[in-house]
């Protein structure tokens, strides 16, 4: 059996394919399609309360950032995790 995540669709037909394309945890969904990626804040049986809408290479850039696994400073600073954070952003 071929297994695919939604992280590794690029095209319209692999998602077509795949079992589900959006996922829901508690007021919140993860709507895709082969191009972007929605995040929405919506309550069953409403609109959206908020939504965000990216690029699959964006959205899959900030979960491998999410997930990735990080070095423990000894002691934690707060300048010091500011400037990390500043420079994360350009990773």
């Amino acid at each position: 059996m071929k297994t695919m995540s939604l992280m590794e669709v690029n095209t319209l037909d692999q998602l077509c394919r795949l079992t589900y394309d959006n996922v829901t945890a508690g007021d919140f969904w993860l709507l895709s399609d082969a191009a972007t990626v929605t995040i929405a804040a919506q309550k069953v049986g409403e609109s959206p309360s908020a939504r965000v809408t990216m690029t699959r290479k964006d959205f899959n850039q900030l979960v491998r950032a999410y997930t990735r696994q990080q070095r423990l400073r000894s002691t934690p600073t707060a300048r010091a995790a500011a400037a990390e954070v500043k420079g994360a952003d350009h990773e």
